[in-house]
This record gives C-alpha cells, sequence and structure tokens, in this order.
C-alpha cells in the first residue's frame, strides 16, 4: 500500500463552524430525495433497444454498468493490426438534451489531462439515432469491492488517493457531479480512476443546469443543491467524497439526512478493531471531518477535493500524535 506524502505543517482544511441550523430549504431536499428513492423518475424521450450488437464500429459484449441515462458495455473494434478493447456508453433514450449531455462529455474527456480518467476513443450516433462515446476500458476493482479486502486504516489512506485523484479534475476547472463507489475504480497498482463525467460541470463554460441531468442523478450520493436546482460548484462532489468516505469505512451504504452536517459530528460506526497501526481508535478521529464535508450549506463544506484530502492528512498526524483534532 503506498504511503501518503507528509502534510505541510499548519495548512488543514476548513473547519466546521462552531453551529449551524440547517437552511429551510433542507426540508424540501429531504422531501424530493424521498421521492426518488421511491421509484426513479423518467424522461419523456422515446428508449431504443437495450442492447444492439453493435455500435459504429464496435462490436458491444457483456454489460458492465448502468445509470440513470446511459448503459455501459464491454466492446471490441475489429482492425487488421489487432482488436480495441473499450468501454462503450449508449444512451438509454433519445432527444436533444440527451444528445448534449454526451457531447459535452466527449468535449471534456477530448480536454481533460488528469490522470485518473479514461482516454476518449470515439464518439458518434447509434442507427436508431442514440449518441454514445467508447473509453478506454480500464482494468480494476469498484471502490467498494476492493476496500472490503482492506482494514480500516488501509482503506483511509485509500480514500485520500480518491481525493487526490478527484482534486485533479477540480484544478482543470471541472465538478464531477455523480462521484459514488460505482464511479471510482482501483486499478491492480493501487492508483485510482474515475469513470463517469455524463453529469459533469464546466466551471470554464457553465451551462443551465437540465432536466436530463438532473434526473441522471444517483440521489443517495448528491448534494443538495444538486436535488433543487441550484448553483453546483466543487463543494457538491466534495459532499459526494464524505459520502463515500463514510460508507467505505463503514462497510455498508446507510443514508444520511441533508440536515445532519449541523448536528455536531457525523457518526462514524466502524468495529472494534478499525485502528491505527499504533494502536489508536479511528472513528473519533473522522468524525468532525464529515461534518464539514456534509455541511448542507456548501459555502461550509471544504472548497475542494484536495483539500478534503488534507484534512484527512491532518487525521492521519492526529492519529499517529495520539492527539485529539480541534
Amino acid at each position: 500500500m503506498p504511503s501518503r506524502p507528509t502534510a505541510p505543517a499548519g495548512s488543514g482544511g476548513a473547519p466546521a463552524p462552531d453551529s449551524d441550523k440547517p437552511p429551510p430549504e433542507a426540508a424540501a431536499a429531504e422531501a424530493l430525495f424521498d421521492r426518488l428513492m421511491d421509484g426513479p423518475l423518467r424522461l419523456a424521450d422515446p428508449v431504443g433497444p437495450e442492447a444492439p450488437e453493435r455500435v459504429g464500429d464496435w462490436e458491444l459484449g457483456e454489460r458492465i454498468g448502468q445509470g440513470g441515462l446511459s448503459t455501459v458495455y464491454e466492446a471490441v473494434r475489429p482492425a487488421p493490426a489487432g482488436s480495441e478493447r473499450a468501454a462503450v456508453k449508449l444512451a438509454k433514450r433519445l432527444g436533444a438534451a440527451t444528445e448534449s449531455l454526451f457531447s459535452h462529455e466527449a468535449g471534456l474527456l477530448g480536454r481533460l489531462r488528469a490522470p485518473g480518467l479514461a482516454r476518449l476513443l470515439d464518439a458518434g450516433t447509434h442507427d436508431d439515432g442514440r449518441p454514445y462515446i467508447a473509453l478506454e476500458r480500464i482494468e480494476g476493482q469498484r471502490l467498494s469491492a476492493y476496500a472490503r479486502s482492506r482494514n480500516a486504516w488501509e482503506r483511509l489512506l485509500l480514500l485520500w488517493r480518491v481525493c487526490q485523484t478527484v482534486e485533479g479534475i477540480h484544478l482543470e476547472d471541472v465538478v464531477h457531479g455523480d462521484l459514488k463507489p460505482d464511479h471510482l475504480l482501483v486499478r491492480a497498482d493501487g492508483t485510482v480512476a474515475v469513470l463517469d463525467l455524463g453529469l459533469a460541470r464546466d466551471l470554464r463554460h457553465p451551462t443551465p443546469d437540465g432536466a436530463a441531468r438532473r434526473l441522471g442523478l444517483t440521489p443517495e450520493f448528491a448534494a443538495p443543491e444538486q436535488i433543487l436546482g441550484g448553483d453546483v460548484g466543487r463543494e457538491a462532489d466534495v459532499y459526494a467524497l464524505g459520502l463515500v468516505i463514510r460508507e467505505v469505512l463503514e462497510g455498508r451504504r446507510r443514508h444520511l439526512p441533508w440536515a445532519a452536517g449541523g448536528e455536531g459530528d457525523v457518526t462514524i460506526e466502524l468495529p472494534d478493531d478499525a485502528r491505527a497501526p499504533s494502536g489508536v481508535p479511528l472513528g473519533r478521529y473522522v468524525g468532525g471531518l464529515l461534518r464539514t464535508a456534509l455541511q448542507t450549506d456548501p459555502a461550509r463544506r471544504f472548497p475542494t477535493a484536495g483539500a478534503l484530502a488534507q484534512a484527512l492528512d491532518d487525521v492521519f498526524d492526529a492519529v499517529m500524535d495520539g492527539t485529539r483534532l480541534a
């Protein structure tokens, strides 16, 4: 397991406020969350065949992923010099909104250079009018599956690497917008890859939020401002990362009401053996960090994934020193 770099002295993330009453819209956001979880909302656009044998030059194989707006397949493009493998993402629906999202994702992948992203190989339109994009096929394990065989300390180091990888996207002025364990892959060498920029926002060229983007969200990991259709910045990814950290450390998924960020430290229910190499229990060190990451008000969260990674650095230092974070 690769080790983290040493944190610069005194460079910790922003602390959580002493008191924070959830804003009135938190109740509305929770009600909308409940409606989303009761059943998926659907766009009115007609749906094409689910699994064609071929899309463009690509022969489709096994389905390897699925979201609100698209399905991802293993794919091969035959060539005289040898077949090329890819992951082909095919829209579930027709319509201008879907075409706009796929075009936007292809454009982002063409400009981004962050090491944690798959390369864009191809983009086009299927015979039935549905857009698709073909991406470099990245081998690895989904974050939750990879973490199951690691102890709590190793999971915390892994989550630091996840935050650092997402920071690479933030540094290029992009918000992922749909971070969750299924969109985070751990390669054989332990490096992290970030999948699926279908709901990403380009902060250099912001566009109004649309119904397709909003309904494509994974509600369990969406920040309140995303559900409510408000302004969405890097802080939405920080919120999602807070939920990812909580799920990976606990080994299970639990819904956290949006008001919880303002009600003291967020509880982490770790097993008794969840300890640092020194023997220090880890749970009590992570609650304060998550309280800041999961604030209802985005202005009260860590501003970027890099700031959240720095806060994890502070946790590492505090655990190794046997001290309590302020």
